[in-house]
């Protein structure tokens, strides 16, 4: 199955070009319901205050990669992808222990349990995502959301941002909005692996992206209100590159 990640035009071109993305705090989550639990049996009292302190410990220290497994769906290339100018990555994560977790919907806030997540931290943290972190409302099921959960010391900070880099070998598509304003050669160019031409290329290469890389075309349906596709597979290398 593939995943997709949805960005702006701007974010979606840096991310192709330095083979890097900004995974996502956990504070600043579209919905304030979300990786909000309630929480019983908290430490010293039932208290919300201190509820709120377990809360913000945890949300320091993990970060999200937040993908849909919908492409055709015009509402969320209107929300996450520049109302249809940006672009969307679609990722095969093909071992187990890499694939994302799937988001449940529901008209209930999850719970946390605080007595269950003592013990050792990798499997109170993962204990914790499961129970508290996977849940969302039900209005929210059209995004067909699943997730990726990083610990931020392990990611690169950039000023306030915190970035990750991309896998680049489960990628599998790049998909351009319907008014998108980039057309194949353009992804070509910004994927090409970059020639050591200067100082600053070597410091900084490009990722070395595989071959068969699938760009789609988003296209408006003509009867519904879905989207269709028109798909090019990247080559190795383009003929005649630089020739009018």
């Amino acid at each position: 199955m593939l995943v997709y990640r949805y960005f702006n035009l701007t974010h979606g071109l840096d991310a192709l070009q330095t083979g890097k993305w900004k995974v996502g705090r956990l504070a600043e989550l579209n919905d304030p319901f979300d990786c909000r639990p309630r929480m019983i049996n908290g430490p010293l009292s039932n208290e919300p205050r201190v509820h709120a302190g377990v809360l913000e410990t945890l949300m320091n220290h993990l970060g999200v990669l937040c993908y849909s497994a919908s492409i055709n769906d015009p509402v969320i290339w209107s929300h996450y992808a520049e109302r249809h100018r940006g672009v969307a990555l679609g990722f095969e994560y093909a071992e187990p222990d890499q694939e994302p977790l799937q988001v449940r919907y529901s008209k209930h806030r999850p719970i946390l349990d605080f007595k269950k997540i003592q013990g050792p931290p990798d499997a109170a943290l993962d204990r914790v995502i499961e129970d508290a972190f996977m849940t969302k409302a039900e209005s929210w099921d059209y995004e067909r959301e699943y997730r990726h959960f990083i610990r931020l010391d392990v990611c690169t900070m950039v000023g306030a941002h915190y970035f990750k880099v991309i896998p680049i070998k489960s990628l599998r598509e790049v998909v351009l909005g319907a008014r998108c304003p980039l057309n194949v050669r353009d992804i070509y160019r910004v994927m090409r692996p970059a020639m050591a031409a200067s100082d600053s290329l070597a410091a900084h290469p490009s990722p070395v992206y595989p071959t068969g890389i699938d760009v789609r075309f988003c296209r408006m349906n003509e009867t519904g209100f879905e989207l269709d596709f028109e798909s090019f597979t990247l080559p190795a290398s383009w003929p005649q590159e630089g020739v009018v």
